[in-house]
């Protein structure tokens, strides 16, 4: 099983209702270091772009701001995105009103 399907499967089994909305994933870009593992894998990120498309999301888009040293775009593309995820795939950024905090909900994912 590769990586997408592994996400795949991780997000189907939650039943979420994802039909017609917008998604947005954070991939909790923090800061890079080569040598280490900080940031969300890139193949992970895409992974769940592509499974919540599959399960009929009408847009799904990645949003970061990171709070460290670096801009966004130069973070993501240190980090391997632009060169890991096709430039086709990443969504143009879209604008989210606000909601309210009843309708903002986390899903818990096992470790």
């Amino acid at each position: 099983m590769d990586v997408y399907d592994a996400v795949y499967r991780m997000v189907a089994d939650y039943k979420l209702n994802v039909r017609g909305k917008r998604v947005v994933l954070k991939p909790n870009l923090v800061e890079f270091d080569s040598a280490t593992a900080i940031n969300t894998h890139p193949l992970v990120v895409h992974a769940a772009y592509e499974a919540f498309r599959k399960l009929g999301a009408a847009d799904v888009g990645i949003a970061e701001g990171p709070g460290h040293r670096r801009g966004t775009l130069d973070l993501a593309d240190a980090a391997g995105y632009f060169s890991t995820i096709p430039a086709s795939k990443i969504s143009s950024p879209i604008s989210i009103p606000t909601p309210s905090q009843s309708a903002i909900f986390r899903i818990p994912f096992p470790s």
